[in-house]
């Protein structure tokens, strides 16, 4: 199996686990539609130190080190767990990785996004199209949703060396930058009615 095929097969594998354990009706009772980013309030909170998390496909990762954060919107206040760990892709096998989790009220882990070290030192997250349809990406040439209007957007083989031809588009961040990387995660779950 190829990589992207694996990567695809996770992803959708996660997206079922969440819809079982969740469910499409998890949003509170009168939230409104969405997350308002102009709305949103981040809090960290203690080290929670290192976890270990079972992807689909019986895969377990170690996160070496994580953090707990808050975020509140509309009055809702909800847990997250920020977690790092280095994993294998686009030719080598330390890629740093930051990964934004929800979490249930039994604190289990949900994966809102994913952040992955570029070869420059920053981190970036594949853009879907329409996040709440598909895993197409955001590709060089697509109009630009408003509110990547102010992001850095960057070319995948831009910012990997290994990739020859990657035209989709990818969310550019700082590394230390959590609270940007928090804020996708929670526009992506929100969009995908994961909250």
């Amino acid at each position: 199996m190829s990589i992207e095929k694996l990567r695809t097969a996770l992803h959708e594998a996660i997206d079922a686990t969440i819809d079982r354990h969740v469910g499409g009706a998890s949003q509170s009772p009168g939230r409104k539609p969405g997350p308002s980013r102009d709305a949103l309030a981040i809090m960290a909170g203690e080290d929670s130190g290192p976890f270990d998390h079972r992807w689909p496909l019986d895969v377990i990762e170690h996160y070496t080190t994580s953090r707990r954060y808050s975020v509140t919107d509309q009055g809702e206040t909800l847990p997250v767990v920020v977690g790092w760990t280095v994993r294998d892709a686009w030719g080598r096998p330390d890629r740093k990785r930051v990964v934004v989790f929800g979490l249930s009220a039994t604190d289990a882990r949900y994966p809102w996004a994913e952040f992955v070290e570029s070869d420059d030192g920053r981190y970036s997250a594949a853009v879907p199209v329409d996040p709440s349809a598909s895993r197409a990406q955001l590709k060089v040439g697509d109009a630009i949703p408003d509110r990547f209007q102010s992001a850095v957007l960057e070319r995948t083989d831009k910012l990997f060396k290994s990739v020859r031809n990657g035209p989709a588009l990818r969310l550019v961040v700082d590394g230390e930058d959590v609270t940007a990387m928090i804020e996708f995660g929670y526009w992506l779950a929100g969009e995908r009615k994961k909250l």
